[in-house]
C-alpha cells in the first residue's frame, strides 16, 4: 500500500518542499529513475522515518537542508529508525520530529524559509 502513496513536490519561487507521504525506498528508486528534479530544501520524510525510507541515493538527489518526520510518541514500530536518522545526518539535513517537536510550521516567502516547532526540541548536531 505504501507504494501507492501520493508524492508531491511543491515549489514557490526558489523554495521546494518534497512531501513523500508513506512512500518507501521502492518509490524513491522509481523517482530517481524518472530523472525528474527532486532537489528540495525541505523533505517530509516518507514512511514515518521507517527503515524503508530515505535511502542514501535518494537523499543525494534531494539534498534536503531540513527534514521533517511525522511520527507519534512512543509508537509501536519504534520510528524513526536509527538507520533513517543516520542517513539524514550524513546528508547534512537538520531533523524535526513531531514526536519531540509537536506541530511543525513551515513558512516561506519563496526566497527563504523558516521552521517553527510548537515545542522546543533538540536537533542533532
Amino acid at each position: 500500500m505504501n507504494q501507492n502513496s501520493l508524492v508531491l513536490r511543491i515549489t514557490y519561487d526558489r523554495i521546494s518542499l518534497l512531501l513523500m507521504g508513506d512512500a518507501d525506498t521502492v518509490v524513491e528508486g522509481i523517482l530517481i529513475s524518472s530523472g525528474g528534479n527532486l532537489s528540495s530544501q525541505i523533505l517530509k520524510v516518507g514512511h514515518h522515518g521507517g527503515t524503508s525510507a530515505s535511502g542514501p541515493e535518494f537523499l543525494e538527489k534531494v539534498r534536503p537542508l531540513v527534514s521533517i518526520i511525522s511520527v507519534g510518541e512512543e509508537n509501536y514500530y519504534g520510528y524513526p529508525t536509527e538507520r533513517t536518522l543516520s542517513n539524514l545526518q550524513a546528508a547534512g539535513s537538520s531533523v524535526y520530529r513531531t514526536d519531540t517537536c509537536s506541530e511543525i510550521k513551515i513558512t516561506t516567502d519563496g526566497l527563504s524559509f523558516s521552521i517553527s516547532p510548537e515545542k522546543s526540541c533538540e536537533l542533532p548536531a
